[in-house]
């Protein structure tokens, strides 16, 4: 049952994929196909890449799906099933540096993963960078 998106604001995205909402399905499947694409990454591969966790309902709110763990910290991720999403998502939460991954149907877990830990390295040196100043 769909209830209008003011109604279903305080809901997850798994909540609202179970209510039938479909860009929450969408989105669910997509977060659900990078999550697993993240579980096939060998430990310790790279060294500096820990694993991940997913967000609590509160850093949900927040605009954060996934939390990668690595040497320098923790980094807050967004995944999105679209380019209107993606710009969505930038347009809503500008300036706050969390990085969106965009996760195609047909990414290939290996190709998920790979653009992933680009994407990671890519935040691991802007807090390095950050850091030294």
């Amino acid at each position: 049952m769909y209830l209008g998106e003011s109604m279903n604001a305080h809901l997850t995205l798994r909540e609202k994929a179970q209510l039938g909402i479909p860009d929450a399905i969408v989105g669910y499947e997509r977060e659900e196909r990078l999550k697993a694409a993240l579980r096939k990454i060998p430990p310790g591969s790279p060294p500096w890449y820990y694993g991940f966790r997913e967000a609590t309902r509160e850093e949900d709110r927040c605009g954060i799906d996934i939390i990668a763990e690595i040497d320098v910290g923790d980094i807050p991720f967004q995944v999105k099933s679209s380019r209107a999403g993606f710009h969505k998502h930038l347009a809503h939460h500008a300036g706050e540096h969390i990085p969106v991954l965009v996760v195609w149907s047909n990414d290939s877990y290996d190709f998920l993963s790979q653009k992933f830990l680009i994407l990671l390295d890519e935040q691991r040196s802007r807090q390095f960078r950050e850091a030294r100043r």
